[in-house]
């Protein structure tokens, strides 16, 4: 059991079938307990519930706020309720039943108490209960999946079908169709020594004082603290080489340590450039067990053994006394470079006062020819280190002044002021994330200070000046330095900037600090402008990437490790102080053809023409123009919307008139800063309802001059929840590239293919013909397809909830989507109570196929290898309850497949002179041997033409397949649903209900971000007025997402 799911929540067991009823004693109340306490995965606490069951008891779910208010400080309560009291109310809600948790309350205090149980009520059979409705944010983190169900017959055995899943699929075999290609990979193939034991040790790093002792977590203080520890205490630890530190809690050691102690305590001094200057460390090692290095994936060492060598890869950029640590900067499983003179290649400047740094991301994975290293290049964003903040202020204005001349040192200090917007950028780019303010460094002194706030200029801003007691008087910052520190400012026009604590009033001037020389990475957002920079500056053709790996391994001599070197590691196959990329083979499946309503055509290259109309079109279509804040007129409007009408014809759009232009359309100016956009929806929809057509198409056609964040969200919380109307968002500088001929205008078409979608159109099938492709779209066994993903907030953000898309497809052919969102707990990438989610995915199917789905795949984004059993047990569960709430004879197979794009795995062709794409390999390329899993059932896939940069391929792993397809089926399914993608005109690079649960995510954001909670639900629980806000208006097309 989760110590997560123990603080969290607490079960109360309700005995529910028996007129007489037995209490349980004592000891057989402490035994529950401790049982439930000894659990490790949800898998016990599914047994537990078992156990209870067959006595005929319920499980009803308390949040931990009852138990809180109830003085059982979230700890666990099994206890047997003789009856239910009569004020346990049941209440509905969204067709699922809650039960009150104000009356469970009260009557777990009487109960608690020895008080009064209330009046005995009749059991019944029939009853049903659910988990209470979660109050606050998310729903908790909780691993059972009994818990996320939402409907509990008591009385009632689990099915067989519900029964734990304890291993995930097995390979069935190996892909045969298509082509082969050779390739290069950017994996090295590694060699352990025959038997290699390791002793594990458990480190707590705490900083003492005379007061308290608080827990360190900071990896970067673990990290100096220990190896500093370790180098005073040689006698113990021997040879350095012959460690490994995770620069947290785990420590590993090729020899048992030379103490007899249980726990060896090692007390460290430094100093400090914060106060106060003397730190003293505490340093508790403690041995927990010992294993021998396994790479059977069915060890019960696999996990550990993986771990510890993921650690050792990068041991030695991570000890700082080895004199190559200086260069590097560790961040997760990435080693960094940092930027010096003389480096080969250009530093990105990413806006104030930051930089891209590219390092190394190393993983160990075990494939089916042996252990392998997987490097790969990777950026992220920190800020200069050491910069005078005088240039980082002259940076912060001068980034968004455009062609203006920039601000010098000296224009800035004799005669310009701050106005309130510079003072504002200034602070934001100072402020690093949230409320965290960056760490500087004095000039005059080596002390670090915190920002906190911007000041008056130097000259004027005053402060009381105190000695002890003694008040001094009232002194400038200028007079100040000048006076007592004997320094001279240079520039007293300046702010000075607020450091320190928000109680002490300390003011610098901004001459005499620096940006600290300790490493600070960006955790911020960054801006759209700056994503786009980033992605232009690091992209590499995949020959100068793997290039570049090399380059990098050179750099850090990995075959010249002492620490590998120590443990027995090599590499068996080494070309010039670099181990050899592997080499393999794949395929290029074959491209699917593109059925459009009268022809079909074949993809090439991942891409295909739009030739013919659309596959099914929308008619009795009738546009809305919005120009908002004037960003277009009327004379510029003219000629793109007419192209954009041609081009909506050409491709089979039927209008409501024939003559329909922009001289009949139906024009809006929206000024934001003085109207509401409601006003505008409203009123062409009541030019809508006058035509009095059933049938109507409508859409809004908004024009705006830039991308804004406010206004776009505006729109689509009015458009989608509120009234129901179609919108499309067009900036004015795209809207105008609409002109000429539409038959060759690429931006008409790009949008022209939203346009038919959004209004309940297909834009082109995978044609039936496609190898594979008639079984899954056979009308007498349907297949439901279905993508889901989980989206969280920026690290750090507390208050915004993790957002849960589940896209289910509507047809047979799997073109057409619509979506279920729910909220859950921020940073939970598990999904829990999903069981109606996944019942109106069926029905929905059912309602519009005409037929129940007989076959259900899952295609899950977002969930790494640690997390396979707890979503097999899961989410799979509650798609099961959910199947046999519908019907219980209804018994489709089920599939369930893992898409996973967050890999470094990378390849390029072999002979690089015949690639068309810079050495991109095709799109359809597979692989499914040599650096595959031995055991697992997984592949990688290449979908996508990557004209830019290095493709990367997804990496797709089946949990759980019980139609029992083949390789060759998986792959083609997978690459075909890459091809229904309704945005664009090319294969994507992943399937596409995995691609729309992403946009979906984004649009419940954005709703989220705007939301109005309508008075009817305010005194509901706040997880309830959160997802009533992601409830759209019935009008809102099913792919209003797009």
């Amino acid at each position: 059991m989760s110590a997560e799911l123990i603080d969290s929540t607490c079960f109360v067991a309700l005995q529910s079938n028996s007129k007489k009823q037995r209490p349980c004693d004592d000891r057989e109340r402490q035994q529950q307990t401790d049982r439930c306490r000894r659990r490790k995965c949800s898998s016990d606490v599914r047994n537990e519930a078992d156990r209870l069951d067959r006595k005929r008891l319920a499980i009803v779910q308390i949040p931990f706020r009852t138990a809180r208010e109830s003085k059982m400080q979230g700890r666990w309560l099994l206890s047997v309720v003789e009856q239910w009291d009569e004020s346990v109310a049941l209440r509905n809600v969204e067709g699922s039943f809650f039960i009150d948790s104000f009356s469970v309350e009260e009557n777990l205090i009487k109960m608690m108490k020895g008080r009064g149980r209330g009046k005995k009520s009749s059991s019944s059979d029939e009853a049903t209960t659910a988990p209470i409705v979660g109050r606050g944010r998310g729903r908790g983190e909780q691993k059972s999946g009994l818990s996320s169900c939402e409907h509990v017959t008591v009385g009632q055995k689990p099915s067989k079908k519900h029964e734990l899943i304890k291993q995930i699929a097995y390979r069935p075999d190996y892909g045969a169709i298509g082509q082969r290609i050779q390739l290069i990979t950017n994996l090295k193939l590694m060699e352990l020594p025959p038997s290699l034991k390791i002793y594990c040790y458990h480190v707590n790093i705490m900083k003492t004082s005379e007061q308290n002792k608080r827990m360190i977590e900071n990896r970067d203080v673990c990290r100096e603290v220990f190896w500093e520890a370790i180098s005073n205490s040689a006698e113990i630890f021997g040879a350095g080489y012959s460690l490994v530190y995770d620069d947290c809690h785990a420590l590993y050691s090729l020899n048992k340590l030379k103490t007899e102690k249980p726990t060896l305590e090692l007390f460290v001094e430094r100093k400090s450039a914060l106060k106060p200057i003397h730190i003293s460390f505490m340093v508790l090692i403690s041995f927990t067990n010992y294993f021998t290095v396994n790479i059977d994936e069915e060890s019960l060492d696999f996990g550990r053994s993986m771990m510890f060598l993921n650690c050792l890869v990068t041991q030695r950029m991570r000890c700082p006394y080895m004199s190559m640590a200086s260069n590097f900067y560790p961040f997760e499983q990435c080693i960094f470079m940092k930027p010096y003179e003389g480096i080969p290649y250009k530093i990105l400047n990413m806006g104030p006062g930051m930089e891209a740094w590219t390092g190394l991301c190393s993983a160990v994975k075990r494939c089916e020819k042996g252990l392998m290293l997987n490097m790969d290049v990777s950026t992220k964003v920190f800020y200069k280190v050491d910069m005078w903040l005088v240039d980082f202020y002259l940076a912060v204005l001068n980034e968004f002044i455009g062609r203006r001349k920039p601000y010098d040192i000296e224009r800035v200090s004799e005669t310009f002021s701050l106005s309130g917007n510079q003072r504002q950028q200034l602070k934001d780019a100072l402020k690093g994330e949230f409320r965290f303010g960056l760490m500087l460094k004095l000039t005059y002194a080596n002390r670090h200070v915190k920002f906190l706030d911007i000041g008056l200029p130097a000259r004027i801003q005053r402060f009381e000046l105190k000695r002890g007691d003694d008040f001094l008087g009232e002194v400038t910052v200028e007079e100040y330095f000048n006076r007592y520190k004997n320094i001279h400012l240079n520039f007293p026009n300046l702010p000075v900037l607020h450091c320190g604590n928000a109680a002490k009033k300390e003011y610098f001037p901004m001459e005499l600090l620096r940006l600290s020389d300790n490493v600070q990475r960006v955790k911020k957002r960054l801006t759209p402008f700056q994503i786009a920079k980033l992605i232009r500056g690091t992209t590499l053709s995949p020959l100068e990437r793997f290039k570049k790996v090399d380059w990098l391994l050179k750099r850090i001599k990995i075959t010249d490790n002492e620490f590998l070197q120590q443990f027995g590691i090599t590499f068996p196959s080494v070309s010039e102080a670099v181990p050899e990329s592997v080499r393999i083979s794949g395929r290029i499946l074959p491209s699917p053809m593109i059925k459009f309503k009268k022809i079909e055509i074949p993809a090439m290259n991942g891409c295909w023409r739009l030739a013919d109309c659309f596959f099914q079109t929308a008619s009795n279509v009738l546009f809305a123009a919005v120009f908002v804040d004037e960003a277009i007129n009327i004379r510029n409007f003219r000629d793109p919307f007419n192209t954009l009408i041609r081009t909506c014809k050409l491709f089979g759009m039927k209008f409501v008139r024939e003559d329909f232009g922009s001289d009949t359309v139906e024009i809006y100016n929206w000024n934001t800063s003085r109207e509401e956009v409601d006003t505008h929806v409203r009123s062409f929809k009541k030019v809508c309802n006058a035509m009095e057509k059933k049938t109507l198409k409508p859409l809004m056609v908004f024009i705006v001059a830039e991308k804004n964040d406010d206004t776009y969200g505006q729109i689509k919380m009015v458009c989608d929840k509120k009234e129901g109307v179609a919108s499309q968002v067009i900036r004015a500088e795209t809207f105008l590239k609409m002109h000429g001929n539409p038959e060759i205008n690429a931006v008409s078409h790009n949008i022209c293919l939203k346009i038919n979608t959004k209004l309940d159109g297909i834009n082109n099938e995978v044609a039936r013909s496609q190898l594979y492709w008639k079984k899954f779209t056979d009308k007498e066994a349907p297949t439901l397809f279905i993508g889901v993903d989980v989206i969280h907030p920026p690290s750090g953000d507390q208050s915004s909830p993790s957002i849960v898309a589940i896209v289910g497809s509507l047809n047979i052919n799997g073109t057409r989507y619509a979506a279920s969102l729910k909220i859950q707990k921020p940073g939970l990438e598990l999904i829990t109570h999903s069981v109606e989610a996944f019942r109106t995915r069926i029905m929905n199917f059912e309602m519009q196929a005409g037929c129940k789905p007989q076959h259900i795949v899952v295609l899950r984004d977002g969930v790494s290898d640690s997390q396979f059993m707890d979503v097999i047990n899961e989410e799979l569960l509650c798609l099961k309850t959910a199947i046999h709430q519908l019907d219980q004879l209804y018994d489709p197979t089920v599939s369930y497949v893992i898409v996973q794009k967050r890999h470094h795995t990378r390849f390029i062709e072999q002979d690089v002179k015949i690639s068309k794409d810079k050495g991109n390999i095709p799109p359809g390329t597979v692989v499914d041997s040599t650096i595959t899993s031995p055991l697992r059932f997984d592949f990688y896939l290449c979908s996508h033409r990557g004209a830019i940069g290095t493709s990367r391929p997804s990496h797709y792993t089946v949990l759980y397949d019980s139609w029992r397809l083949s390789a060759d089926e998986w792959q083609q399914m997978i690459y075909a649903l890459c091809h229904v993608y309704a945005r664009c005109s090319k294969s994507v690079s992943i399937p596409a209900p995995v691609y729309y649960a992403h946009l979906a995510c984004d649009r419940a954001r954005l709703l989220l971000k705007y939301k109005q909670i309508d008075e009817t639900v305010r005194n509901k629980p706040d997880i309830y007025m959160l997802e009533q806000s992601l409830v759209l208006n019935p009008g809102t097309p099913d792919m209003y997402f797009i």
